[in-house]
């Protein structure tokens, strides 16, 4: 999935601008390019997701002796703080064991039952983890008795080696829910050979049975990240 978005990516970027060789890529035409996106409504977190994967290409050329230096090099994105789109808002206590309950009696989602899709939720609200690297968890980052998971760090958002600690609680009902599967086994998953890509969706089902409001009167939204 990551290769696929950055070889879109950098096919549109390139195409856009009309670049054909390696010395028509020019700064000024990726800035006016990338403006030009931003005021047709692209996020700024996107627009900086072209320019690092134009960067990237143009710093493999050098490094693979295929051009002398990369004429984008000097760059820089822009501040993703300024473009706030969605504003989220924390769970309550109360919503989470709202939707936990909502979720233990719900009916199959996207390949899983009820109550691995409660667990879930209940996973990532203690530990943190977000759903793409809870994606990556294997039976084998468990350790139940040390009451840990390790996110490894070419999965893990800041790309360093995370080691979470999980509340007694929460590995009981872990070691229960990982009884029989072999190391190298996804954690979350029910049918599926992984969690699905359609967390959002699975999360805001859940929430309307359970009677919870995905978005509130500020237009804060409870997503899957909070």
């Amino acid at each position: 999935k990551y290769v696929g978005e950055n070889e879109s990516m950098l096919t549109r970027i390139l195409a856009g601008c009309g670049f054909r060789v390696f010395s028509d890529i020019t700064p000024g035409k990726v800035e006016r390019f990338l403006k030009a996106l931003r005021d047709d409504g692209l996020s700024v977190r996107r627009s900086n997701g072209y320019l690092t994967a134009l960067k990237g290409f143009c710093r493999w050329m050098v490094d693979t002796g295929q051009a002398t230096e990369s004429s984008v090099q000097s760059l820089k994105k822009l501040n993703e703080q300024a473009d706030v789109r969605r504003q989220r808002r924390a769970a309550t206590p109360d919503e989470l064991r709202k939707l936990l309950a909502a979720a233990i009696e719900g009916s199959e989602r996207f390949g899983m039952s009820g109550p691995e899709r409660a667990l879930l939720y209940r996973f990532c609200a203690e530990t943190g983890l977000r759903a793409n690297e809870v994606r990556t968890l294997t039976a084998g980052a468990f350790d139940l008795d040390a009451l840990t998971v390790t996110v490894r760090a070419a999965y893990s958002k800041h790309r360093e080696t995370d080691t979470v600690p999980l509340r007694p609680e929460l590995a009981e009902a872990l070691r229960e829910h990982l009884g029989g599967k072999l190391p190298t086994a996804k954690v979350f998953g029910g049918r599926y050979k992984r969690l699905t890509d359609k967390t959002a969706d699975m999360l805001k089902a859940d929430l309307e049975a359970a009677g919870i409001a995905y978005e509130d009167e500020q237009g804060r939204v409870l997503d899957f990240h909070a």
